[in-house]
């Protein structure tokens, strides 16, 4: 179909054709290279401004990447974890530091005092070990199913259990030694379950503690990941603290008698403080 010149199909219907407007191409006569920017200089004084990114959230509290930020989040996380802990957070890592602490030393002294009425061979050594590690891993599971109970007193219940350890801690090396003089004529069979079985029973407890400061924790954090990991850590790290100070200085300094004691010492600390801001707070 021909269309008529100068327009095309769109001069059928009424409309102006489209035309390109021209560019000069020409270079102007008074053109001059725009001069480069340079930033405006920040006044003294003037703090520096950075975007903010969310990157992570702690309970109600969502976390930022910006440095002014993140200094706001790091004063209200704590404070918003004191009020639901019903403890300051320091003192609740560093009582659960002193039961690690505790813990390591019960496993040495009660090694060398099992040692010392059995006998310094591979197998003693090694049931203790296995009695230590299961009792850990059974505890836990107790402790577990116990924090989950509706109404379970979470700080009650671990106070309760570190007095329960002291005083099972406390009596510890007059029952070894009873029980050797017992077990003087039995087989070897029966010595190894019974002192597997009087160092497994104080490892339930031991166990039991770990889930329950957790369960508490998380109810005011919101978080699981950093309750489980920063207690899991002051646990761990207590737990070489004394596994040093047992190897290099308290059992050479106090023997195996005032050692226990110590251990005794640092556990009921640790049950009476933990006891202490549980009524303090309400006995909740």
């Amino acid at each position: 179909m021909q269309t008529p010149e100068g327009g095309g199909i769109a001069q059928e219907f009424g409309r102006k054709p489209h035309s390109r407007p021209s560019v000069d191409s020409s270079p102007r006569a008074d053109s001059t290279p725009n001069p480069p920017i340079s930033p405006t200089p920040r006044p003294s004084g003037w703090p520096l401004i950075f975007p903010k990114f969310q990157i992570a959230k702690r309970g109600n509290v969502v976390w930022t990447f910006a440095p002014g930020a993140m200094a706001e989040q790091d004063e209200a996380l704590p404070k918003h974890t004191n009020e639901g802990l019903g403890l300051p957070t320091r003192v609740l890592f560093v009582v659960f530091a002193v039961s690690g602490v505790s813990a390591l030393l019960y496993q040495l002294i009660w090694q060398r005092a099992l040692l010392l009425i059995y006998g310094s061979n591979i197998e003693s050594v090694t049931m203790v070990v296995s009695a230590f590690m299961l009792g850990l891993g059974l505890g836990s599971l107790a402790g577990g199913t116990l924090s989950k109970r509706p109404g379970a007193s979470l700080l009650f219940l671990f106070g309760c259990i570190e007095i329960l350890i002291g005083a099972y801690g406390a009596l510890s090396l007059w029952l070894f030694e009873s029980v050797g003089v017992m077990t003087e004529q039995m087989t070897g069979l029966f010595k190894g379950a019974l002192c597997f079985t009087l160092v497994l029973i104080p490892t339930l407890l031991m166990g039991s503690t770990l889930p329950l400061l957790v369960a508490h924790y998380v109810n005011a954090s919101r978080n699981v990941g950093y309750s489980v990991s920063m207690l899991y850590f002051v646990n761990t790290l207590g737990a070489g603290i004394g596994a040093l100070l047992a190897a290099f200085c308290v059992l050479g300094l106090l023997g195996l008698t005032k050692s226990v004691f110590l251990a005794v010492t640092l556990n009921v600390l640790a049950g009476i403080t933990i006891l202490y801001f549980w009524r303090k707070g309400g006995s909740s």
